[in-house]
């Protein structure tokens, strides 16, 4: 049976999701790997959410092909534990 996981990444670095046209090119880059079930991205809050079965694609291999098409992202986890952190 499929191990389907979500995952919320968050685009950081100089190049951003600047439009609709940057998050369609997004979702048709991630819709074409093998694993990935959805993928909706979002130019007002820069981020990409993605479904995959974790038998077929990491979250590791999905951002290694963001990173590639000149998109720099971290897991929302990691950015929301950097963020409390620098609040406290």
């Amino acid at each position: 049976m499929a191990a389907i996981e979500s995952h919320e990444l968050v685009v950081r670095g100089e190049q951003t999701i600047h439009c609709v046209g940057c998050q369609t090119r997004i979702e048709t880059v991630l819709a074409r790997m093998s694993g990935v079930t959805d993928a909706k991205a979002s130019h007002r809050d820069q981020t990409v959410r993605i479904s995959l079965n974790s038998e077929l694609v990491t979250v590791r291999q999905v951002r290694e092909k963001l990173e590639q098409v000149g998109y720099e992202t971290a897991s929302a986890e990691t950015v929301r534990g950097q963020t409390e952190g620098a609040s406290r």
